[in-house]
């Protein structure tokens, strides 16, 4: 097709210059791979349908992800593609999954019947063959109450024992803090402490841990396990200091403080040495510790183990490239409620985190107090912070218990989103992209 532009310019003697087409499949097989990693699944399933050459390249990236999600009831179509995982020698999904999710394989609910007995049995047969046949697993999500058949479980941790050694990220969920440690198809408590004291488990760069509880404070958490998913937690992050970019520990300490024993510090689960030396505004940056987390960016911990427990230094200078907080409010519990002897002799981490000059450019869910908006006023020339969440919740003990106290703290909380306002968000509004507020005090919400 000739355009009126390119007829004028023949006329005129002029030369029509000519382009390269540009063709998608052209590209490096490397650069279609990394396109492809940016893509959702969607898209690439679409572009699949295109061409043959495009269904050929893309195959790989579409088994990045492997999700063992097996129902009892609609199972069939699911273990079909196991058993070929398993069967097929030069099956994709062998080299190209780098991600395993290990979400449900659920129960029959006591139904003993023909279909019950085959779901079973082809459960068995075919689940552990699937995933030994994974080589390239980097990424593994375990949810600890995935596995409802009986035995099924341990086999898995054995069916995956080889790819312990290439792991890059690890997240273990679902796990059951409660006091009684029997399995109840709650997931057994040691196969979390299998899994990450695994002596082959190597650096990594992200890690994340949750756990829940019973709603009845009086009958407490497992204590021995906690102690011991901490020794193993501390070990990894300790050999992971120079890699590890992200890192969440949802566990609710409250339960612990509540029961007679404090919940770890900062420097006890990061295994910091005490360093106290404040850096003053007007000078350069302190030398950075031996034993920081250069590489830790993302941070998200139990509400309780910040709120309460705070920082036994001064100072926390063993991280200095942390950029985004997220205080995860574990509901499970009532908070903890540490005695003011013990808090005396520690300090608030917004205060440690403003002595060591550290600018955040993410906080979610963040209980309001004066020492956070002393930190947000501090830190308001320079910093860039694009996200803010608060939480704002008056206690319903008081509100049910005090009519009172309850006006007090309503009248406490009023005062300092009005706070929150004049001194934190107007500073940072050139950055600020996100911000939202979540409280039960209706005052607050319309400061």
């Amino acid at each position: 097709m000739i355009t009126r532009s390119a007829a004028r310019k023949a006329k005129s003697g002029i030369p029509t210059p000519t382009y390269p087409t540009a063709h998608f499949l052209s590209l490096a097989p490397e650069l279609i791979y990394r396109i492809g990693d940016e893509a959702e699944l969607e898209d690439l399933l679409a572009l699949r349908l295109a061409c043959k050459s495009c269904a050929a390249l893309l195959r790989w990236i579409v088994y990045r992800s492997l999700t063992i999600d097996i129902k009892w009831d609609t199972y069939s179509p699911v273990l079909d593609k196991l058993e070929l995982l398993a069967k097929t020698k030069d099956h994709p999904a062998r080299l190209a999954t780098k991600e395993l999710n290990l979400k449900l394989i659920s129960g029959t609910y006591g139904r003993r019947d023909t279909k019950v007995v085959s779901y079973e049995r082809r459960v068995k047969a075919l689940l552990v063959p699937a995933l030994q046949a994974l080589k390239n697993v980097s990424k593994l999500r375990w949810n600890n109450s995935f596995a409802k058949v009986q035995q099924v479980e341990k086999d898995v941790l054995g069916g995956i024992k080889h790819i312990i050694p290439n792991l890059t990220s690890l997240e273990i969920s679902g796990i059951n803090i409660g006091y009684s440690n029997s399995y109840d198809n709650l997931g057994s408590l040691e196969t979390p402490l299998e899994i990450l004291a695994n002596p082959r488990l190597p650096r990594l760069t992200r890690l994340a841990i949750s756990a829940h509880g019973q709603k009845d404070p009086s009958h407490g958490p497992n204590m021995v396990f906690l102690s011991s998913l901490m020794k193993a937690t501390t070990k990894i992050l300790a050999n992971s200091r120079a890699t590890l970019q992200s890192f969440e520990f949802r566990i609710p300490f409250g339960a612990v403080a509540a029961h007679g024993s404090f919940p770890p510090t900062f420097q006890t689960l990061f295994k910091l040495e005490s360093v106290d030396s404040i850096v003053s505004p007007n000078s350069s940056d302190a030398s950075v510790p031996m034993d920081s987390y250069t590489a830790l960016t993302h941070l998200v911990i139990d509400t309780d183990f910040i709120s309460a427990v705070r920082s036994a230094t001064l100072t926390i200078p063993q991280l200095p490239s942390l950029q985004s907080l997220d205080i995860w409010q574990a509901y499970d519990y009532y908070p903890a409620r540490t005695p003011e002897a013990a808090l005396s002799t520690k300090v608030d981490i917004w205060t440690a985190l403003i002595n060591t000059r550290v600018r955040l450019r993410s906080l979610t869910k963040i209980n309001i107090s004066p020492d956070f908006l002393q930190y947000l006023s501090a830190n308001s020339s320079g910093a860039e912070l694009g996200k803010l969440e608060i939480t704002c919740h008056v206690n319903m003990d008081i509100s049910n218990s005090n009519g009172e106290r309850e006006t007090r703290e309503r009248q406490r909380q009023q005062e300092m989103g009005a706070e929150l306002f004049t001194r934190a968000i107007i500073p940072h509004r050139a950055f600020l992209e996100s911000f939202a507020i979540w409280t039960n005090n209706s005052g607050l919400g319309h400061s």
